[in-house]
C-alpha cells in the first residue's frame, strides 16, 4: 500500500486479502468490485499460489479469465493474462 501511496497511485488499485477472493467473483457482494472491472491484478505473495488445486489459485484463475467489462486500448473486450515469473 506505501509504494502506492509513493507513486500517488493509490486510488488506481483495489487491494483485496488472498482470503476475500472469492467475494471479488461473488456479484452479490457489495464490498468489492466484481471480476470484470479489474484489467490489472498484481499479488503479494505469489508462492502461496503454487498448488493449482487450491481454492484461492482457483479463485485468482477465475478473476483473470473473465473478460472485460470496458474494451482495451485495441477495441477487444477479451482478459489480457500474464504470469511474471522471477527466475531462479
Amino acid at each position: 500500500r506505501r509504494t502506492t501511496e509513493d507513486f500517488q497511485i493509490k486510488n488506481h488499485f483495489e487491494f483485496i486479502t488472498l482470503g476475500s477472493l472469492h467475494k471479488v467473483l461473488n456479484e452479490d457482494n457489495y464490498t468489492y468490485s466484481n471480476a470484470d472491472k479489474f484489467d490489472l491484478i498484481v499479488v503479494d505473495e505469489s508462492h502461496k499460489f503454487r498448488n493449482d488445486y487450491t481454492e484461492m489459485y482457483i479463485a485468482l484463475q477465475e478473476i483473470c479469465k473473465k473478460p472485460r467489462s470496458r474494451p482495451s486500448e485495441m477495441a477487444t473486450f477479451a482478459r489480457k493474462s500474464s504470469l511474471f515469473q522471477q527466475p531462479r
